[in-house]
């Protein structure tokens, strides 16, 4: 006859338990936060290497940086640099026998990139993720195209800043002024910012060209940055506890050829493990002073060893 437990072994048995539980509760959470610590810590390292990545690719091209002024401390960062094409009009890369033409020699074959980097959360393509992003924008323009419209006939000064022209018209949209177009006068280019009827703001020498006086009907080229735009996600997941910003683009003081990019991620917020990276990318194209691949006899740009 087999006999059962009595009530005190049972008490007993139940004591055992509940001392045990909670331990076994305790380890297994223990597990559970440790492990999901450590898989918001290699997401966070993944974010942070796309990131570097991408930036260590365009910084060394960049052959100008406007926005970001030597020795500036920015949360986004601009840059740009001029493409070639062959003669023919045909892209130089992939070709045959690819003949760079410069465009301070033939405007109509000049071709311009401009990337802006900045993070972002509520914007394609980072809003589909639903979580901060470092978003890579990407503007080009093919070709320069004359404008109906000239400097004005008093002419513009080497310093001027605001300038007018004998018609404002061409450089705004049909509905808003276009604050993102790049003229091309004589070898000068102007990035316009402002238009207001025919008056002008600009920024003056961009993309490595000399601010120089232009006398009054000298014709204007113009080309919209926004000619073909493409825009992605280069790395997720960038953000920092608040208030400390997600990405810091640090300039070095004049000529200003480093750049120090500070990142943060922190994929699940504060209270979980995060990590940050510290990157320096030397821009030393920055220190060109004429385009890149200008061919013989006008020279070469001699980037600076940094």
């Amino acid at each position: 006859m087999q006999r059962g437990f009595t009530l005190l072994e049972v008490l007993v048995v139940l004591g055992i338990m509940a001392l045990v539980i909670p331990l076994l509760a305790g380890t297994i959470r223990q597990l559970t936060v440790s492990s999901k610590g450590n898989t918001t810590r290699v997401t966070a390292l993944v974010a942070l290497e796309d990131a570097a990545r991408a930036l260590g690719r365009d910084i060394p091209q960049a052959q100008a940086a406007p926005n970001n002024s030597p020795g500036s401390s920015l949360s986004t960062l601009e840059l740009q640099w001029t493409n070639w094409i062959v003669a023919s009009g045909t892209p130089g890369p992939g070709t045959p026998t690819p003949t760079p033409v410069p465009y301070t020699q033939s405007a109509a074959l000049y071709a311009r990139t401009k990337v802006t980097y900045s993070v972002v959360s509520t914007s394609p393509p980072c809003s589909a993720i639903g979580k901060p992003c470092l978003q890579r924008k990407q503007e080009d323009c093919g070709q320069w195209k004359t404008s109906a419209s000239t400097v004005e006939l008093s002419g513009w000064t080497a310093s001027a800043t605001t300038v007018n022209v004998t018609s404002g018209t061409p450089f705004t949209d049909a509905t808003t002024p276009t604050t993102t177009m790049t003229l091309l006068v004589e070898s000068e280019q102007v990035y316009v910012s402002a238009v207001a009827g025919n008056t002008l703001t600009v920024l003056r020498g961009q993309n490595s060209t000399v601010a120089a006086a232009h006398a009054g009907s000298t014709t204007i080229l113009f080309c919209k940055v926004a000619w073909t735009t493409s825009t992605v996600s280069v790395a997720r997941e960038i953000a920092a506890p608040a208030p400390t910003p997600a990405i810091t683009f640090t300039r070095s003081a004049s000529p200003g050829y480093v750049f120090t990019v500070t990142i943060f991620s922190y994929p699940e917020g504060a209270g979980f493990p995060g990590d940050k990276g510290t990157y320096t990318i030397c821009a030393a194209l920055l220190s060109s002073t004429t385009p890149i691949g200008t061919p013989t006899p006008a020279g070469t740009p001699t980037p600076v060893a940094c």
